[in-house]
């Protein structure tokens, strides 16, 4: 592996899991946006994502609407600086908040639900829903809507590992991968039905990761269409592979590491 002293800016492991806001931004957000916080729980539509990202020293807390981000503040700790933004259609309605304050974001989120653009990461004008629309149920159902007699909670949405670089995502990710292709080998030459003649060995961002009080770690991965659903193992099946082998490579230092960054999520 390359040497780690040519990254002198970077905090970081070869590979790592770290997505918790930084405890100056969560004040800030506890302090100043916690309406925000009331807003979102308020209109069942809507939903947070939080993170952190390493390289760059930034955290960020975003509202999200189905699949799409309609607003997203972010910190960066070496500064101190706060930017508002949004996906980029959404900078461009009328509505869109200049000014954050809840008078505002009602008009925004009115417009944003009137507009039959949007559909498509949500509810559509003909009432269909999107799988946004069961990420949002999903998601709130168990976090912030969790009750004690539930199994689990989720803790991270789009849950991703982050990497040094693009060649060490590569070099990590190669064993998984040969490993995943032998496996859909060995489903076309057992399979009765006709399977997909692309089927991907190697993916991105699990939808969502849960933890059961007995501290198992639960893969979800949300799919809409029968045709995905049949397939989404051979994708949890990869995200899996991804898990145990970052805990394998390092037990107790990798255990620890995660165990803390759950909790903090948590």
């Amino acid at each position: 592996m390359r040497n780690m002293n040519n990254y002198p800016d970077y905090d970081l492991q070869p590979v790592y899991y770290n997505r918790v806001m930084s405890e100056k931004f969560e004040k800030l957000i506890m302090e100043k946006y916690n309406w925000l916080i009331a807003f979102v729980k308020k209109h069942p539509e809507l939903d947070f994502q939080t993170g952190f990202d390493q390289k760059q020293n930034k955290s960020w807390f975003s509202v999200y609407r189905g699949t799409s981000r309609i607003l997203q503040i972010t910190y960066f700790d070496k500064s101190g600086r706060v930017t508002i933004d949004a996906a980029e259609s959404y900078m461009k309605l009328d509505s869109y908040p200049r000014q954050l304050d809840e008078k505002h974001l009602e008009a925004y989120l009115k417009e944003i639900n009137e507009n039959p653009k949007f559909g498509k990461y949500y509810i559509d004008s003909e009432g269909d829903c999107k799988e946004g629309y069961y990420q949002t149920l999903i998601a709130r159902r168990y976090t912030f809507e969790n009750i004690i007699d539930d199994e689990f909670v989720i803790f991270d949405k789009e849950f991703v590992f982050g990497f040094l670089d693009k060649e060490v995502k590569q070099l990590w990710n190669e064993e998984i991968v040969e490993w995943q292709n032998e496996s859909i080998k060995r489903l076309r030459s057992n399979s009765k039905e006709r399977l997909p003649k692309d089927i991907r060995s190697q993916y991105g961002e699990i939808d969502f990761m849960g933890i059961t009080w007995d501290g198992d770690l639960i893969v979800i991965e949300l799919k809409k269409d029968i045709e995905e659903a049949l397939l989404s193992p051979i994708q949890c099946g990869y995200y899996s592979l991804q898990l145990k082998k970052f805990l394998l490579e390092n037990p107790e230092e990798r255990e620890e590491q995660l165990s803390e960054a759950i909790r903090e999520m948590v």
